[in-house]
């Protein structure tokens, strides 16, 4: 799994919905003359879907973003009070 995949994977706890695929090709052995042809056929997702994707991707984002800054936020307070006890 590529490290986008597995960014997915721990970011959704969907199971991913081509993984069949991948375990029905991993064994395929092209030095022995294996091949595998896929057909996939897509269809485009509802726009109430995607408005509802686009909002968890952007509350995700806003919720590593704070997360983040109370993590900076209390780095800070603790170089601070480090620099206060060192100048003492």
């Amino acid at each position: 799994m590529t490290s986008t995949g597995a960014a997915r994977a721990s970011a959704s706890s969907a199971p991913d919905p081509l993984q069949p695929l991948i375990d029905a090709v991993a064994d395929l052995r092209t030095d022995l003359g294996d091949l595998a042809e896929v057909c996939l056929d897509l269809s485009p997702a509802a726009t109430w879907r995607i408005r509802a994707r686009r909002w968890q991707v952007i509350d995700s984002a806003r919720q590593r973003a704070r997360r983040q800054s109370r993590r900076e936020a209390r780095w800070m307070t603790q170089d601070a009070a480090t620099m206060e006890d060192a100048l003492s």
